[in-house]
């Protein structure tokens, strides 16, 4: 992930952290380091790619419902 953010590369967080949460969900299990830490990247992500920060701010949607720390 560090090597895609130093080459200005969108992040693959569905793969690496998405799944795990969406799992931890399916069994009750709570993990809300993984969560905070999910919540930082996709923002980063998101930041990091002023394009698609600029659709989001012109109405487009971003994936926050990924995004939660609790």
């Amino acid at each position: 992930m560090l090597q895609d953010v130093e080459r200005g590369n969108r992040l693959e967080l569905a793969s690496i952290c998405d799944a795990v949460l969406e799992l931890s969900d399916a069994y009750n299990i709570s993990m809300p380091v993984t969560q905070a830490i999910s919540s930082i990247a996709h923002f980063k992500d998101l930041s990091q790619n002023s394009k698609h920060a600029l659709d989001v701010e012109q109405g487009g949607q971003a994936p926050v419902s990924k995004c939660r720390i609790g």
